[in-house]
């Protein structure tokens, strides 16, 4: 997030090509933020979300992320004039050196991206499972026999 926001900072005509990537990720930070607040520190008010809303937010996240990194790659490095360019270049390497250049930074957002979404498809799959196993008959039957059980301490 931090490079496409510097993307976004030092090339203003670059904007529409890390807009989804970076709608994407923020979407995946707040899904994360909220799951990490619900878990450690339940007096904020923070409900657990369920694993198929969590799932679903992070397919909707993985989804724009996808769209951003297609962006990324046919549109990120591409420039207008080669001698614009090539000042803006020796100007960039001049001042930020060789790693701050658009192409190295464009490169880095690109991977982080694929980070991003291995992690939102290893987190669907899971939420996969966990939604599969709630909905198990063998788990209906047992949260049922508890409530019968609950339901007969209480009657006694």
């Amino acid at each position: 997030m931090v490079i496409m926001g510097f993307i976004a900072n030092r090339w203003p005509e670059k904007i529409g090509s890390i807009a989804a990537a970076m709608a994407g990720v923020a979407i995946a930070l707040l899904n994360d933020s909220w799951q990490m607040m619900s878990v450690t520190n339940r007096s904020m008010g923070f409900d657990t979300l369920p694993p198929a809303r969590a799932m679903l937010h992070d397919m909707v996240s993985m989804a724009i992320c996808l769209g951003g990194i297609v962006l990324v790659i046919f549109t990120g490095t591409s420039v207008g004039k080669n001698d614009e360019y090539d000042l803006q270049h020796s100007l960039d390497y001049s001042q930020f050196g060789e790693a701050f250049t658009l192409r190295k930074l464009m490169s880095a957002a690109h991977w982080f991206l694929m980070a991003v979404i291995l992690w939102r498809l290893f987190f669907a799959v899971w939420g996969c499972y966990n939604c599969v196993q709630i909905a198990t008959p063998e788990q209906q039957r047992l949260r049922y026999r508890r409530q019968m059980e609950e339901a007969q301490t209480y009657d006694a």
